[in-house]
């Protein structure tokens, strides 16, 4: 795709990149990364989204798994911390086990 000239047409130019930007972030949502890529495209420390250490910072408390797409990621730490971490601490120790693979003889 070719821009338009801005000295021809200006909002012609802005719109089609602004189509770009958008096509280049819903690309890279759609891309399956790990918590420690995720962390550096999100902006977090190193180890925020650790999963054996904060398992309520994983979309899902890690039941679909750490690959997950950025957009995946972003939504999920955007609802408070101590909501997640509350509704963590609701869960049962089973269902915690089963989140995190944790076999019974294990703990």
């Amino acid at each position: 795709m070719t821009l338009p000239d801005p000295a021809l047409d200006l909002i012609g130019f802005l719109r089609a990149l602004g189509d770009e930007v958008c096509a280049l972030r819903a690309g890279r949502d759609a891309e399956r990364v790990g918590s420690t890529l995720a962390e550096r495209a999100l902006g977090y420390s190193q180890s925020y989204l650790s999963s054996s250490r904060y398992p309520w910072r994983v979309p899902e408390f890690g039941a679909r798994g750490t690959m997950l797409p950025l957009s995946a990621w972003r939504e999920w730490n955007e609802s408070p911390d101590a909501a997640r971490r509350a509704r963590w601490d609701a869960m049962s120790l089973r269902e915690r086990r089963e989140l995190l693979g944790i076999e019974r003889g294990e703990a």
